[in-house]
């Protein structure tokens, strides 16, 4: 008999519909801040999040299936045995749909009139910035990227992305890169869309250099992982008056404190890591259903979905 521990958020019907998939299992359904050390040793397998450093009490976890399209975390702190898979896949439209609307709304000056709103300033608009013909970078051209790709390709842009491994001709871009063309191709981009998982190999990926790199009035967006950008060097330049705009939905530090300085940074824009998560119901949905699957699979001894290497912290086949 199975032990399952669960945590992706589900409905009475959806538990009950999770439960037939392995019907003589033991299923203990919590959620992440209610997850107990006792909980984890018990389980074979885990479906969902947990803390990380409860990840110290996994012993005899077969599988673990996180509800996050990012392993960070996750793949360097599990035993040898565990299989880790994630959720990617499954929230491409709802960040790609945040990357946009961070998009126009700098561009646009969204920021600077809701400001003037909550004055009842009636102020002189500004020059403002337009998306058709723009050329657009997008860093990380997996599920969110080429989803943004497709989104922003029909507003009339010019797309391009980069990925870690080569790939062909995909929907949306005009043409795909890899990530050592990277410094040759932030000079001409009007706009850089970051949407890379963190990991050893992303970290501070964007650094002062790399940010000189690009056009002083080029727009800078991040719905990846705050570790990518050094937000320190970003800080200071976007102080100096290099870089147009800057939207952020990630942070190295999160919640980020109040005492930081980004808060205060001119001409930047900052959600609260708002893009992802579980926040829309048709991502729960996906993920949820990706769960099932996952969950057959492991019953009838089929490949899994979405197997994260352990090593570079990425889905295997991207």
């Amino acid at each position: 008999m199975l032990t399952l521990l669960v945590t992706v958020p589900m409905t009475e019907p959806q538990k009950e519909t999770f439960a037939t998939i392995i019907p003589d299992s033991t299923i203990t359904f919590s959620s992440f801040g209610k997850v107990t050390p006792g909980m984890v040793r018990a389980s074979d397998i885990i479906i969902g999040n947990i803390p990380t450093n409860l990840l110290k009490h996994i012993e005899s976890v077969q599988w673990m299936q996180l509800y996050s399209s990012g392993a960070t975390g996750y793949s360097q702190g599990l035993p040898a045995h565990t299989v880790l898979t994630c959720a990617t896949g499954a929230y491409g439209p709802a960040v790609a749909e945040h990357l946009l609307a961070l998009l126009l709304s700098v561009a646009k000056h969204v920021p600077l009139y809701r400001d003037a709103q909550t004055k009842r300033e009636w102020i002189t608009p500004v020059e403002s910035f337009f998306i058709s013909g723009k050329r657009v970078l997008v860093v990380g051209a997996g599920d969110i990227g080429s989803t943004f790709a497709r989104y922003v390709g029909a507003l009339g842009a010019h797309v391009v992305g980069i990925r870690r491994t080569p790939v062909g001709h995909m929907e949306g871009f005009e043409a795909v890169h890899t990530l050592d063309k990277l410094d040759g191709m932030l000079p001409h981009a009007d706009i850089v869309a970051i949407t890379l998982p963190g990991t050893d190999e992303t970290t501070h990926l964007f650094d002062l250099k790399r940010l000189l790199l690009m056009k002083r009035n080029a727009i800078l967006l991040n719905v990846g992982r705050g570790n990518v950008i050094d937000t320190n060097s970003l800080e200071a330049l976007l102080r100096e008056g290099h870089l147009g705009a800057v939207g952020l939905d990630v942070f190295e530090e999160e919640p980020l404190a109040s005492s930081n300085p980004l808060w205060t940074a001119p001409r930047l824009l900052i959600t609260p890591h708002a893009a992802g998560g579980l926040l829309v119901g048709e991502t729960r949905e996906k993920v949820i259903a990706l769960c099932r699957e996952n969950l057959r699979r492991f019953r009838d001894g089929a490949p899994l979905l979405n197997i994260v290497d352990r090593n570079t912290g990425y889905k295997e086949s991207l």
